[in-house]
């Protein structure tokens, strides 16, 4: 995840406990929780995740703001995309991708909530390899 992201976390008081935590970010000054799995990176955001995960077996779960999602999808190491959209508006003006994103997305999957929620998964490598 990205910075802000983390940071909006912290405060939310919504990390996940001792679940491997993987922060794209060249701040040195943020705190982590005791018990916190936390890790920095400075690396490109790309380059980052690839890096990562060419460490771990286990699939990766990119969460953040336009600009990590940007990166990583333009990148090409992002191969499946979720969103959820929420019934209520949480900001104005808060961009969901930081730039064009120029291929097309497949849904593979689409799950409504009892809350007016829809979560949406899109499959990018059709993008990719078309």
């Amino acid at each position: 995840m990205g910075r802000k992201t983390y940071q909006q976390l912290l405060e939310w008081g919504r990390l996940c406990g001792d679940s491997p935590t993987f922060v794209l970010t060249s701040a040195t000054h943020l705190a982590v929780p005791d018990g916190a799995n936390v890790t920095f990176r400075s690396a490109p955001t790309a380059k980052a995740i690839a890096g990562r995960s060419a460490q771990t077996p286990k699939r990766l779960w990119v969460f953040g703001g336009g600009n990590v999602v940007t990166v990583a999808l333009l990148g090409g190491v992002v191969n499946t995309l979720g969103f959820t959209i929420m019934p209520e508006a949480l900001g104005e003006k808060i961009p969901l991708f930081s730039e064009p994103y120029p291929s097309p997305m497949r849904i593979i999957h689409s799950v409504p909530y009892g809350n007016g929620a829809v979560r949406l998964v899109h499959d990018t490598t059709t993008a990719r390899t078309s």
